[in-house]
């Protein structure tokens, strides 16, 4: 049909206007709801009698005679599906542009009084269309569920603002390394008490270092309370509602992005005054991780919680069992790679694992950017100073360690993409059709090594990250798990999970920088690197790839590393 009032211009804001709808025409709770924003759509034209599977859900109010009485919005539903069509922008709240400078442009501007009453009928009618589409909003609970002080509805979890609290926890069998991480005396030396809490100011973060069980948060319902406050608190340095426009102007300038390294970290040490809930990381259950790591390391016939040896003979904790988790942080890799004292100082090997960046690195310059769904983690390791010119081939080893867990039989199709990317390699993906025969490419992750020489020893920061859960379009492991049952109906397969994920990463691991030191090399990884490897189709046989393998990466990849003062 066309717009259905005048003056609608592509890309531009000088045909919007607001208008006011008619709902529930001709039932007992007609109504009328108004300011909603309206940019260029057109009406729907309906047969007399309307099909039964058409609802009529508002009309334009407006008592313009072209536009009066015309249909705005319509539910469709065609066996099982069901279809919600607007003409209108009812989802743009009526405080912020664009609806706010449509509002503006009205003969007769509502008070504010008025726009608070608008704005809560829109919400309303929104949450009344999402629930005719069988969806639950955010705000509203299944029938007979009870609410849970605290709980967090997705809109909260999966759209964060701001840091929050960084838990630092240990294997069952190993609780005392989590209170230890943080015990080094160069630490403690640094590090200063104030109101109860330890503050270790470091070069890129100041790190607030308390226990579970600080009096403000004692006990397990009150902390999961603190949390929910945190994680409802405003934006640090949020931009003025009101200075926002999509007029543009020459003095007009984007708010500039918060310094999210400015903010002080909170780190949660356990306490046994107070055991683990579930509840404090909705997004990550880290029993249930535990669980997940003991089962990983039983198939492949190793004990698990135990300590193990590292190559001068001392005593180390398991990849793996040493874990800090933050539901939402800057970068796990910038927190260990840019903090020299604890960079130098944490106990090795530790894994940081976040659900959100709000700042993630790639290689080079480049942002990583983590919706939901993505696994991204940093492990810091130890390396001998006589391993030095192996260090190039460690994005390789993590690479292979990553392959396995998430295929380890190959019919997913993950395989590695020179450097450091983690791509799949099947039908379904990268545009290709299921069945066509073709096979398509989709990255799912990458790798980052970082490389620091403290106090004649090397000190490794690998991040990594990898599309676990994300929704699509993005590619991921779940939806190669989506595509492999439906090649395969008859056959179980599990879908994963992230704890599953990860405890898999972390045993994979750990079994190949154990052969790894062993061996002193990546030589015996070769056939493994490349039954995985992207590019193999290009050279005649394995001694050709080797050689040429060997050689760019040597080129290519010379470890660059940061050098730390002893007194760091």
């Amino acid at each position: 049909m066309g717009p259905t009032f005048p003056g609608f211009a592509y890309a531009a804001e000088s045909g919007s206007r607001a208008v006011s709808l008619i709902l529930g025409e001709g039932t007992s709770r007609q109504s009328t709801l108004d300011h909603i924003y309206y940019n260029g759509g057109g009406h729907f034209v309906i047969p007399t009698p309307h099909p039964a599977h058409i609802d009529i859900l508002a009309r334009h109010a407006d008592s313009t005679p072209s536009a009066s009485q015309l249909i705005a919005a319509v539910l469709s539903r065609k066996g099982k599906g069901k279809a919600l069509l607007c003409s209108v922008h009812a989802e743009y709240p009526l405080n912020d542009p664009p609806a706010r400078d449509a509002i503006a442009k009205l003969d007769d501007v509502p008070d504010q009084e008025d726009l608070v009453e608008s704005e809560s009928r829109r919400i309303a009618w929104m949450e009344e269309l999402l629930v005719k589409l069988d969806l639950r909003p955010p705000g509203r609970r299944k029938a007979g569920s009870k609410a849970v002080d605290g709980e967090e509805d997705p809109n909260v979890l999966l759209h964060p603002t701001h840091p929050s609290p960084i838990f630092v926890v240990s294997h069952p069998n190993l609780l005392r390394l989590a209170p230890e991480t943080f015990n080094a005396p160069v630490i403690k030396d640094k590090a200063v008490t104030e109101n109860g809490t330890i503050v270790l100011r470091d070069g890129n973060d100041e790190l607030r270092i308390s226990s579970v069980s600080q009096p403000d948060q004692a006990g397990d319902e009150d902390l999961t309370r603190y949390l929910a406050r945190r994680r409802r608190a405003p934006p640090p340095q949020a931009p003025s509602l009101e200075n926002l426009s999509l007029h543009t102007t020459e003095s007009s300038a984007p708010p500039p992005l918060p310094d999210f390294h400015a903010i002080p970290k909170s780190l949660l040490l356990p306490s046994t005054a107070l055991d683990y809930s579930p509840s404090w990381t909705p997004l990550f259950n880290i029993e249930t991780y535990w669980t997940e790591l003991d089962s990983a390391r039983k198939a492949s016939g190793r004990k698990s919680g135990i300590m193990r040896k590292d190559d001068t003979g001392a005593e180390r904790a398991a990849v793996g069992d040493l874990l800090m988790y933050g539901e939402t942080v800057t970068s796990t890799q910038t927190m260990l790679d840019r903090n020299p004292i604890i960079l130098t100082h944490l106990p090795t090997p530790v894994a940081f694992l976040a659900s959100f960046q709000l700042s993630g690195r790639g290689r080079g310059s480049n942002v990583w950017l983590s919706p939901a769904g993505c696994l991204q983690f940093s492990l810091l390791l130890t390396l001998p100073s006589s391993m030095s010119s192996k260090i190039v081939f460690i994005q390789y080893l993590m690479a292979l360690a990553v392959c396995e867990a998430v295929d380890d039989d190959g019919r997913l199709g993950v395989k590695v993409k020179w450097p450091n990317d983690i791509y799949a390699e099947c039908e379904g993906v990268g545009g290709t059709e299921v069945g066509s025969g073709k096979k398509g490419l989709a990255k799912l992750g990458g790798i980052l090594v970082n490389t620091n020489f403290v106090n004649g020893q090397w000190r490794l920061v690998i991040g990594t990250g990898i599309n676990v859960l994300n929704a699509l379009p993005t590619t991921s492991i779940s939806q190669l798990h989506s595509l492999l049952a439906g090649r395969s109906p008859d056959q179980a397969i599990n879908p994963p999970t992230m704890e599953s994920t990860f405890a898999k990463i972390m045993n994979s691991f750990e079994m190949k920088w154990e052969q790894f030191i062993e061996d002193k090399g990546f030589h015996g990884f070769m056939d493994e690197y490349l039954g995985r490897w992207l590019h193999s189709y290009v050279f005649a046989g394995s001694k050709v790839i080797s050689a040429y393998f060997i050689k760019e990466t040597r080129k290519s990849h010379s470890p660059r590393p940061n050098r730390i003062p002893d007194s760091a």
